[in-house]
Order: structure tokens, then sequence, then C-alpha cells
């Protein structure tokens, strides 16, 4: 196993995933992802109407919200990757765009009806419960956070070099993690979040990060969305249904 700084790692994500963006790396990868319709029926069940997307990317899920009816503050590090989402999105009255930390995000956003964030935590392991804390300072009392997260039943298990539990560096200086639910279960609960819905999920995805890359190859995802709610003055936990 290689002993690397994890942490270390993740704080040099700007600077990684500015040259995947200007490189053209993500053209294959980034696509819609296919549970948008869940989650927009979720939240429109749940009376939001405005998102808090942590991070947007390119802003492929974020334009197919925003025709969903949503207003959108869409947060990234990366330069690069706001360039193609404002090249994408053109001027639309509903979204908003900023370049910022999302370590700090507490510090611009609060009462937040909404946070998505997809395809984002198991690249930040080493500072989840960090990341999860600033999602909870920037709920509003009852606010949704919605995510995803791979198992070690995904195709891409053990790609790259291990550098620690279940936690592998991929080409580039991209960390991925495959956790267990058990383990986002208890991350989640720490950062005074209710887990109330699980939905599990398989999903095919054209090659990127190096992995299998022979022309015109797949592998399959496998793992879980997660929705939460911030707990309500001070309750130990609300309903769930997993």
């Amino acid at each position: 196993m290689i002993k690397l700084n994890e942490s270390k790692i993740v704080d040099g994500y700007e600077r990684e995933w500015d040259a995947l963006f200007s490189g053209g790396a993500f053209r294959l990868r980034y696509r819609r992802d296919p549970f948008l319709d869940e989650i927009s029926e979720h939240l429109q069940n749940q009376d939001v109407h405005k998102i808090l997307s942590v991070p947007c990317g390119d802003g492929i899920n974020e334009l197919y919200l925003c025709k969903k009816g949503f207003s959108l503050d869409c947060v990234d590090i990366s330069s690069e990757a706001l360039r193609k989402f404002k090249r994408r999105i053109g001027r639309r009255p509903r979204v908003a765009v900023y370049k910022f930390d999302a370590f700090k995000l507490s510090e611009k956003f609060q009462n937040a009806e909404a946070i998505l964030s997809l395809d984002f935590i198991f690249h930040i392991s080493p500072k989840l419960g960090e990341f999860l804390s600033q999602v909870t300072r920037s709920l509003k009392p009852g606010g949704v956070l919605i995510f995803n997260f791979y198992t070690p039943l995904d195709d891409s298990y053990q790609h790259g070099k291990k550098i620690g539990k279940k936690t592998y560096k991929v080409i580039p200086n991209i960390l991925i993690k495959y956790f267990t639910l058990d383990e986002i279960k208890r991350a989640v609960e720490d950062a005074g979040l209710t887990l109330t819905l699980v939905t599990e999920y398989v999903r095919k995805d054209k090659t990127h990060y190096g992995f299998r890359r022979e022309k015109g190859d797949f592998h399959t995802h496998r793992g879980y969305l997660v929705y939460c709610t911030k707990k309500v003055n001070g309750d130990e936990r609300q309903k769930t249904a997993i």
C-alpha cells in the first residue's frame, strides 16, 4: 500500500480538476445522471424550489434541473469547470454560479432548502466529516441533502493505486473511496443529519480515469443514492423510510 497524505491530495483538487476539464477528459464522462427524475420528484414532494449544487461541474445536471423548474445556486472550485458550465447554461435568471470552496460552504450559504452533491463524496473521503458539517450549517432546519456513493461492488473497485482502506488514487491525483452503507449512516448521523431514504442504483458508464481504456468500453457503477434532512429543533431522530 502506498503511503500518501490523503487530505493533501484533496487540498490539491482545484489544480487537478482544472487540468481534467481543460483537457477534455470529461467529454465521455459527464453525461446527465440517470436519477435526476427521481431526485426532482422527491424535491417537488418536499416543496423545494431552490437547490444548492455542490460541486456543479460543467452544469449538465443543473441545466436539466433548471428545465424542471428549479432555481439553482451552483458551486465549484474549478475555474475550467465553471467556464464550461457558463457556456452550457448561458444566461438564465434562476441560475447563479460561484467559484467557491465546498469546505467553506456555510461562510456563503445559509438556510438552503436543498443541497445536491452528486459524484463527490467518494472523492473527498479524508474530509467527508468536514464537508458534511458545512452542509449541516448551510441547510435550513428540515432542509434536504442528496448525494450518491460507490460500494466495493462497483466495477472500478481496486482500480488505481491503493492508498488506504477501500481507497484508491486514480489518474490523475484523484481519490475514490468505496463506502459501505453503515459507514455513510455513521457519517451522516455524526454531522447532525437524519437519513430518510436510500435507493440502490446500477448504471453503465463509459471509460474515464484511465479505467478500462479499450475504445468503446463500458463499466458498471454500483452504489446508493442517499436522502438526508437536517434535524429540526434538536430532534434526535426523524421518521425514516429505509
